[in-house]
Protein backbone atom coordinates (compact mmCIF):
# COMPACT_ATOMS: atom_id res chain seq x y z
CA UNK A 1 0.00 0.00 0.00
CA UNK A 2 2.32 2.56 0.88
CA UNK A 3 4.94 1.69 -2.34
CA UNK A 4 1.82 2.87 -4.66
CA UNK A 5 1.02 5.39 -2.86
CA UNK A 6 4.76 6.98 -2.83
CA UNK A 7 4.87 6.46 -6.82
CA UNK A 8 1.56 8.31 -6.68
CA UNK A 9 2.83 11.98 -5.11
CA UNK A 10 6.67 11.09 -6.53
CA UNK A 11 5.99 13.56 -9.14
CA UNK A 12 3.72 16.07 -7.64
CA UNK A 13 7.12 16.05 -5.04
CA UNK A 14 9.62 16.94 -7.71
CA UNK A 15 7.98 19.71 -9.04
CA UNK A 16 7.58 21.15 -5.78
CA UNK A 17 11.36 20.72 -4.89
CA UNK A 18 12.08 22.38 -8.68
CA UNK A 19 9.79 25.21 -7.74
CA UNK A 20 11.42 25.32 -4.45
CA UNK A 21 14.95 25.39 -6.06
CA UNK A 22 13.78 28.11 -8.10
CA UNK A 23 12.37 30.13 -5.77
CA UNK A 24 15.38 30.66 -3.86
CA UNK A 25 17.50 31.01 -6.11
CA UNK A 26 15.34 33.90 -7.46
CA UNK A 27 15.86 35.31 -4.27
CA UNK A 28 19.65 35.00 -4.10
CA UNK A 29 19.61 36.80 -6.96
CA UNK A 30 17.26 39.33 -5.69
CA UNK A 31 19.86 40.12 -2.66
CA UNK A 32 22.59 40.02 -4.63
CA UNK A 33 21.60 42.78 -7.17
CA UNK A 34 21.34 44.74 -4.09
CA UNK A 35 24.85 44.97 -3.67
CA UNK A 36 27.33 47.32 -5.21
CA UNK A 37 29.20 46.35 -8.41
CA UNK A 38 32.59 45.87 -6.78
CA UNK A 39 31.13 43.92 -4.06
CA UNK A 40 29.04 41.92 -6.34
CA UNK A 41 31.77 40.39 -8.86
CA UNK A 42 33.63 39.65 -5.74
CA UNK A 43 31.28 37.83 -3.84
CA UNK A 44 30.45 35.70 -6.71
CA UNK A 45 34.64 34.00 -7.17
CA UNK A 46 36.82 33.71 -9.79
CA UNK A 47 35.75 36.10 -12.74
CA UNK A 48 37.09 34.98 -16.53
CA UNK A 49 38.91 38.58 -18.35
CA UNK A 50 38.60 37.68 -22.05
CA UNK A 51 40.66 40.13 -24.46
CA UNK A 52 38.73 40.85 -28.04
CA UNK A 53 38.79 42.98 -30.88
CA UNK A 54 40.25 46.21 -30.35
CA UNK A 55 41.12 45.25 -26.84
CA UNK A 56 38.12 45.51 -25.61
CA UNK A 57 37.91 43.99 -22.22
CA UNK A 58 34.98 40.99 -21.44
CA UNK A 59 33.69 39.69 -18.22
CA UNK A 60 32.34 36.22 -16.70
CA UNK A 61 31.88 35.17 -13.66
CA UNK A 62 31.29 31.11 -13.02
CA UNK A 63 29.20 29.79 -16.11
CA UNK A 64 27.10 33.40 -16.65
CA UNK A 65 27.32 35.45 -19.65
CA UNK A 66 30.05 37.58 -20.94
CA UNK A 67 29.99 41.47 -20.63
CA UNK A 68 32.05 44.07 -21.57
CA UNK A 69 33.52 45.48 -18.68
CA UNK A 70 32.93 49.05 -17.37
CA UNK A 71 35.87 51.02 -16.11
CA UNK A 72 34.30 50.64 -12.24
CA UNK A 73 34.25 47.38 -12.38
CA UNK A 74 38.22 46.47 -12.88
CA UNK A 75 39.29 46.80 -9.11
CA UNK A 76 36.65 44.34 -7.98
CA UNK A 77 38.18 41.83 -10.27
CA UNK A 78 42.00 42.23 -9.51
CA UNK A 79 43.43 39.19 -7.79
CA UNK A 80 40.56 36.57 -8.96
CA UNK A 81 40.53 37.43 -13.05
CA UNK A 82 41.56 34.67 -14.99
CA UNK A 83 42.97 35.40 -19.00
CA UNK A 84 40.19 33.49 -20.96
CA UNK A 85 42.42 32.40 -24.75
CA UNK A 86 39.86 31.62 -27.85
CA UNK A 87 40.95 27.17 -28.42
CA UNK A 88 42.17 27.78 -31.81
CA UNK A 89 45.17 29.46 -29.88
CA UNK A 90 45.30 26.35 -27.77
CA UNK A 91 47.69 23.27 -29.55
CA UNK A 92 47.48 19.80 -27.84
CA UNK A 93 49.35 16.39 -29.03
CA UNK A 94 50.45 13.50 -27.53
CA UNK A 95 54.05 12.55 -27.29
CA UNK A 96 55.09 8.86 -26.62
CA UNK A 97 58.29 9.38 -24.49
CA UNK A 98 60.68 6.28 -23.34
CA UNK A 99 59.61 5.68 -19.53
CA UNK A 100 63.58 6.65 -17.94
CA UNK A 101 62.17 10.21 -19.50
CA UNK A 102 60.24 10.86 -16.53
CA UNK A 103 62.55 12.14 -14.02
CA UNK A 104 63.11 14.69 -15.85
CA UNK A 105 60.31 15.56 -18.39
CA UNK A 106 59.62 18.93 -17.96
CA UNK A 107 63.13 19.50 -19.83
CA UNK A 108 62.68 16.40 -21.87
CA UNK A 109 59.25 18.19 -23.50
CA UNK A 110 61.23 21.45 -23.85
CA UNK A 111 64.01 20.15 -25.89
CA UNK A 112 62.37 17.47 -27.91
CA UNK A 113 59.70 20.84 -28.67
CA UNK A 114 60.76 21.63 -32.17
CA UNK A 115 60.04 17.94 -33.18
CA UNK A 116 56.51 17.68 -32.49
CA UNK A 117 55.62 21.57 -32.76
CA UNK A 118 56.30 24.39 -35.01
CA UNK A 119 57.88 25.85 -32.05
CA UNK A 120 60.77 25.89 -30.06
CA UNK A 121 60.53 25.66 -25.94
CA UNK A 122 60.96 29.60 -25.32
CA UNK A 123 58.16 30.47 -27.70
CA UNK A 124 55.42 28.45 -26.06
CA UNK A 125 54.16 28.33 -22.04
CA UNK A 126 53.44 24.53 -22.22
CA UNK A 127 51.81 21.80 -19.64
CA UNK A 128 51.66 18.01 -19.95
CA UNK A 129 49.72 15.34 -18.25
CA UNK A 130 51.05 11.65 -18.64
CA UNK A 131 48.04 9.73 -19.46
CA UNK A 132 49.71 6.42 -19.64
CA UNK A 133 52.35 4.51 -18.12
CA UNK A 134 54.12 1.18 -18.98
CA UNK A 135 57.58 -0.75 -18.44
CA UNK A 136 59.26 1.10 -21.45
CA UNK A 137 56.80 4.03 -22.66
CA UNK A 138 55.02 7.00 -21.34
CA UNK A 139 52.02 8.71 -23.10
CA UNK A 140 51.88 12.38 -22.52
CA UNK A 141 49.50 15.18 -23.51
CA UNK A 142 51.61 18.07 -24.20
CA UNK A 143 49.68 21.45 -24.39
CA UNK A 144 51.22 24.80 -25.34
CA UNK A 145 50.21 28.16 -26.26
CA UNK A 146 52.34 31.02 -28.33
CA UNK A 147 53.85 33.30 -25.97
CA UNK A 148 53.44 36.11 -28.07
CA UNK A 149 49.61 36.14 -28.08
CA UNK A 150 50.10 35.76 -24.56
CA UNK A 151 51.88 38.45 -23.68
CA UNK A 152 50.07 40.56 -26.04
CA UNK A 153 47.13 40.09 -24.27
CA UNK A 154 49.02 40.72 -20.34
CA UNK A 155 50.05 43.71 -21.95
CA UNK A 156 46.68 45.06 -22.61
CA UNK A 157 45.07 43.98 -19.29
CA UNK A 158 48.14 45.41 -17.48
CA UNK A 159 47.21 48.91 -18.82
CA UNK A 160 43.98 48.50 -17.49
CA UNK A 161 45.78 47.55 -13.71
CA UNK A 162 44.87 43.89 -14.22
CA UNK A 163 47.00 41.11 -13.66
CA UNK A 164 45.31 37.45 -14.22
CA UNK A 165 46.33 34.30 -12.02
CA UNK A 166 46.00 31.74 -14.76
CA UNK A 167 45.38 30.99 -18.10
CA UNK A 168 42.44 29.21 -18.87
CA UNK A 169 41.24 27.96 -22.64
CA UNK A 170 37.43 26.07 -23.33
CA UNK A 171 35.92 25.63 -20.11
CA UNK A 172 38.12 26.77 -18.30
CA UNK A 173 39.01 23.16 -16.73
CA UNK A 174 42.00 22.81 -14.22
CA UNK A 175 43.64 20.49 -16.73
CA UNK A 176 43.82 23.44 -18.74
CA UNK A 177 44.80 25.60 -16.80
CA UNK A 178 47.66 27.42 -16.63
CA UNK A 179 49.31 29.34 -13.33
CA UNK A 180 50.86 33.30 -14.17
CA UNK A 181 52.97 35.20 -11.90
CA UNK A 182 52.67 38.62 -13.30
CA UNK A 183 55.51 41.59 -13.49
CA UNK A 184 54.46 43.33 -10.43
CA UNK A 185 54.30 39.70 -8.22
CA UNK A 186 57.81 38.72 -9.70
CA UNK A 187 59.21 42.16 -9.39
CA UNK A 188 57.98 42.01 -5.81
CA UNK A 189 59.55 38.93 -5.49
CA UNK A 190 62.85 40.15 -6.87
CA UNK A 191 62.68 43.22 -5.25
CA UNK A 192 62.38 41.15 -1.83
CA UNK A 193 65.34 39.05 -2.73
CA UNK A 194 67.63 41.85 -3.65
CA UNK A 195 66.77 43.49 -0.48
CA UNK A 196 67.65 40.46 1.15
CA UNK A 197 70.78 40.38 -0.49
CA UNK A 198 71.61 43.82 0.09
CA UNK A 199 70.69 43.45 3.46
CA UNK A 200 72.86 40.31 4.23
CA UNK A 201 75.63 41.82 1.81
CA UNK A 202 75.48 45.52 4.53
CA UNK A 203 75.65 42.55 7.87
CA UNK A 204 78.33 41.31 6.67
CA UNK A 205 80.52 44.42 5.74
CA UNK A 206 79.84 46.00 8.76
CA UNK A 207 80.18 42.50 11.10
CA UNK A 208 83.53 41.78 9.15
CA UNK A 209 85.58 44.37 10.97
CA UNK A 210 84.25 44.04 13.45
CA UNK A 211 84.77 40.13 13.88
CA UNK A 212 88.74 40.87 12.53
CA UNK A 213 88.92 43.48 15.02
CA UNK A 214 87.82 41.29 17.68
CA UNK A 215 89.96 38.59 16.24
CA UNK A 216 92.64 40.83 16.54
CA UNK A 217 92.56 42.40 20.17
CA UNK A 218 91.81 38.31 20.96
CA UNK A 219 95.01 37.75 19.38
CA UNK A 220 96.69 40.92 21.42
CA UNK A 221 95.26 39.75 24.63
CA UNK A 222 96.61 36.24 24.35
CA UNK A 223 99.95 37.86 23.00
CA UNK A 224 99.91 39.89 26.41
CA UNK A 225 98.56 36.81 28.72
CA UNK A 226 101.99 35.15 27.46
CA UNK A 227 104.34 38.01 28.04
CA UNK A 228 102.87 39.22 31.13
CA UNK A 229 103.37 35.22 32.30
CA UNK A 230 106.82 35.27 30.65
CA UNK A 231 107.42 38.38 32.91
CA UNK A 232 106.65 36.87 36.00
CA UNK A 233 109.12 34.00 35.36
CA UNK A 234 111.19 36.45 35.01
CA UNK A 235 110.37 38.65 37.61
CA UNK A 236 110.66 35.10 39.98
CA UNK A 237 113.91 34.15 38.10
CA UNK A 238 115.42 37.89 38.68
CA UNK A 239 114.37 37.70 42.40
CA UNK A 240 115.59 33.97 42.89
CA UNK A 241 118.88 34.99 41.49
CA UNK A 242 118.97 38.42 44.08
CA UNK A 243 118.62 36.29 46.69
CA UNK A 244 121.78 34.20 46.06
CA UNK A 245 123.54 37.00 44.88
CA UNK A 246 123.07 38.63 48.38
CA UNK A 247 123.40 35.67 50.27
CA UNK A 248 126.95 34.88 48.39
CA UNK A 249 127.60 38.53 49.00
CA UNK A 250 126.57 38.21 52.41
CA UNK A 251 128.87 35.27 53.30
CA UNK A 252 131.91 37.14 51.44
CA UNK A 253 131.55 39.96 53.81
CA UNK A 254 131.60 37.42 56.63
CA UNK A 255 134.40 35.55 54.97
CA UNK A 256 136.38 39.30 54.66
CA UNK A 257 135.19 40.74 57.87
CA UNK A 258 136.42 37.78 59.85
CA UNK A 259 140.02 35.93 59.92
CA UNK A 260 140.53 32.88 58.87
CA UNK A 261 139.88 30.13 61.11
CA UNK A 262 143.05 28.81 60.60
CA UNK A 263 144.76 32.09 61.57
CA UNK A 264 142.59 32.04 65.03
CA UNK A 265 143.83 28.43 65.66
CA UNK A 266 147.30 29.46 64.82
CA UNK A 267 146.81 32.26 67.50
CA UNK A 268 145.47 29.96 70.31
CA UNK A 269 148.61 27.63 69.67
CA UNK A 270 151.12 30.40 69.85
CA UNK A 271 148.89 32.31 72.88
CA UNK A 272 148.18 29.58 74.85
CA UNK A 273 150.85 27.88 77.61
CA UNK A 274 151.42 24.34 77.15
CA UNK A 275 149.50 23.23 80.35
CA UNK A 276 146.66 24.45 79.16
CA UNK A 277 144.64 21.87 77.36
CA UNK A 278 141.17 22.46 75.27
CA UNK A 279 138.89 20.08 75.34
CA UNK A 280 136.03 21.94 73.12
CA UNK A 281 136.54 24.69 70.30
CA UNK A 282 133.51 26.09 68.73
CA UNK A 283 132.78 29.24 66.41
CA UNK A 284 129.70 30.34 65.72
CA UNK A 285 127.89 33.98 65.02
CA UNK A 286 130.63 35.55 64.74
CA UNK A 287 131.76 33.88 68.70
CA UNK A 288 134.45 32.03 69.77
CA UNK A 289 133.79 29.07 72.46
CA UNK A 290 136.85 27.21 74.57
CA UNK A 291 136.70 24.58 77.21
CA UNK A 292 139.45 22.92 78.66
CA UNK A 293 141.71 22.87 81.25
CA UNK A 294 144.27 24.49 82.44
CA UNK A 295 146.76 25.01 85.91
CA UNK A 296 146.05 28.81 85.62
CA UNK A 297 142.75 29.36 84.04
CA UNK A 298 142.69 33.27 85.73
CA UNK A 299 145.68 34.30 83.45
CA UNK A 300 143.80 32.95 80.17
CA UNK A 301 141.83 35.91 79.55
CA UNK A 302 145.05 38.27 79.59
CA UNK A 303 146.89 36.11 77.33
CA UNK A 304 143.46 36.31 74.51
CA UNK A 305 143.53 39.84 74.72
CA UNK A 306 146.46 39.66 73.16
CA UNK A 307 145.46 37.84 69.57
CA UNK A 308 144.61 39.88 66.99
CA UNK A 309 141.71 37.77 65.72
CA UNK A 310 139.83 37.91 68.84
CA UNK A 311 138.20 40.50 71.47
CA UNK A 312 136.09 40.79 74.51
CA UNK A 313 137.73 37.28 76.38
CA UNK A 314 135.42 36.70 79.51
CA UNK A 315 134.48 33.67 81.33
CA UNK A 316 131.15 32.37 80.60
CA UNK A 317 130.89 30.13 83.69
CA UNK A 318 132.68 30.09 86.91
CA UNK A 319 136.34 28.53 86.86
CA UNK A 320 136.23 24.90 89.07
CA UNK A 321 138.81 22.60 90.11
CA UNK A 322 139.24 19.27 89.15
CA UNK A 323 140.45 16.66 91.76
CA UNK A 324 141.03 13.98 89.23
CA UNK A 325 143.34 16.13 86.38
CA UNK A 326 144.13 18.86 89.18
CA UNK A 327 143.67 21.58 87.10
CA UNK A 328 140.77 24.40 86.53
CA UNK A 329 138.30 24.00 84.62
CA UNK A 330 137.21 26.64 82.08
CA UNK A 331 134.78 28.29 80.00
CA UNK A 332 135.96 31.34 78.27
CA UNK A 333 133.75 32.93 75.09
CA UNK A 334 135.22 35.83 72.93
CA UNK A 335 134.27 37.81 69.98
CA UNK A 336 135.76 37.11 66.64
CA UNK A 337 137.93 40.68 65.70
CA UNK A 338 137.37 41.55 61.81
CA UNK A 339 139.70 41.90 59.56
CA UNK A 340 142.51 44.86 59.29
CA UNK A 341 140.83 45.83 55.75
CA UNK A 342 137.69 45.27 57.00
CA UNK A 343 138.21 47.79 60.13
CA UNK A 344 139.67 50.39 57.24
CA UNK A 345 136.79 50.01 55.29
CA UNK A 346 134.55 50.50 58.02
CA UNK A 347 136.50 53.37 59.43
CA UNK A 348 136.74 55.29 56.08
CA UNK A 349 132.57 54.87 55.82
CA UNK A 350 132.03 56.49 59.09
CA UNK A 351 134.55 59.65 58.14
Amino acid sequence: MISPLFQQFQPAANEWRRRLKRAFNWWLDELHALLPSRLALASKGECVVSVREQEQLFLKVKSGNWQRLSPGQEKSVRGVALLALPDEMVLEKCWQLPRAAEENLCEVIAFEMHRHTPFVAEQVLFQHRVLERTETQLRVRVTLVPKTEVDRRLAVLASRGLMPRALVFGNGGGERRFPLAGPSTRARRRTAMLATAATTFAAIAVLLPVMEHRDRVTALEQQVAAARFQAGQARQLEAAWQSRVERHRELLERRTRQWPVVTILRELTELLPDDTWLLRLEIARGELRLEGESSGASHLIALLENAHSLRDARFASPVTFDRQSGRERFTVVTQLAQTPLHSATADGDER
